[in-house]
């Protein structure tokens, strides 16, 4: 009997496959007939799991969608990406609807509470790429990947480390195979690489974990702190106080981002300090200048 895991793993394999091929199109306008391949036996596979997949695609994908047909797209590049861009953000609405809960046999499970792997572990393995810099502060990224991405928060990690030299840890796995910011994900090589470099090597005091969110309105971010047990006040007023001189609006936990659970288990204060700092998902390109410069001032600049 199929169960919804494998649907689930081979939803994702499908996912993986769209975003190749939108990608390809967006920027070759050639479609790659090894991954057209790759979605059939992934299309094949679902049919074979029977009324259950079909179940999963009309609830969240548009009929119309479905119904659309081959000569209707092929003969317009613009309107094959587009269609495959839909299909692709129906899916991620899907995986999220059946991460948060599967049904396994009738009994009802919730994602959040087990320690769930969809591919063999070397797979995942790292599951991360580690940039090593000068500064004793650490900016983590543990939503880089779609689908369910943090939006931009991957470029603009990159420019302030580069910026600043500042360490950099940016996941390579999608949160819906492996969320780095929750308490099972504790035992990854991507958590234990942060306890090393602050614990063990001692390389570093501050961790910033970034995220994005459309919670946190458009000229906005919000700063958690763990109610101010996870970073010291001068470590938290320093940074408002930058992105204020910045003419941003940083709020202190106002929306309920306390901070995950690297802001949790990762912080030893006053030794190490996370402040996790969820940037605005509605960022324009003025506002992004000013925050990457903000939080790079803010980093070179403080003393810890």
């Amino acid at each position: 009997m199929f169960t919804a895991r494998q649907i689930y793993l081979n939803l994702i394999k499908l996912h993986a496959d769209l975003s190749k091929l939108e990608i390809m199109l967006a920027r070759t306008g050639n479609i790659d007939p090894i991954v057209i391949d790759n979605m059939i036996g992934r299309l094949k596979k679902l049919n074979m799991y029977g009324r259950r997949s079909l179940e999963f695609f009309v609830d969240i994908v548009p009929f119309e969608l479905l119904m659309m047909q081959e000569n209707d797209l092929l003969g317009d590049k613009r309107r094959l990406l587009n269609y495959i861009r839909a299909i692709r953000i129906s899916l991620e609405k899907m995986l999220y609807k059946i991460g948060r809960k599967m049904y396994d046999k009738g009994r009802e499970f919730v994602m959040a509470s087990k320690f769930e792997l969809f591919y063999p572990f070397e797979e995942l393995y790292p599951g991360y790429q580690y940039f090593e810099g000068t500064k004793p502060v650490l900016i983590t990224v543990s939503h880089a990947i779609p689908p369910l991405e943090d939006p931009s928060i991957k470029s603009i990690a990159f420019e302030i480390a580069s910026k600043t030299g500042a360490h950099l840890l940016v996941s390579t796995v999608s949160r819906v195979l492996m969320d780095y910011n929750r308490k099972y994900a504790r035992i990854t090589p991507f958590r234990r690489l942060i306890s090393k470099l602050s614990i063990i090597e001692k390389k570093v005091k501050l961790i910033i974990d970034l995220h994005s969110t459309m919670l946190v309105q458009e000229n906005g971010i919000e700063i958690g702190f763990l109610g101010g047990l996870s970073a010291r006040p001068t470590v938290t007023r320093l940074l408002r106080e930058t992105l204020k001189k910045y003419g941003i609006d940083a709020s202190l936990e106002k929306k309920g981002y306390f901070g995950g659970d690297i802001t949790r288990y990762n912080s030893l204060v006053p030794m190490i300090n996370v402040v996790q700092i969820e940037i605005t998902g509605n960022i324009k390109s003025k506002l992004r200048r000013k925050i990457v410069d903000a939080l790079a001032e803010y980093i070179k600049t403080i003393k810890i």
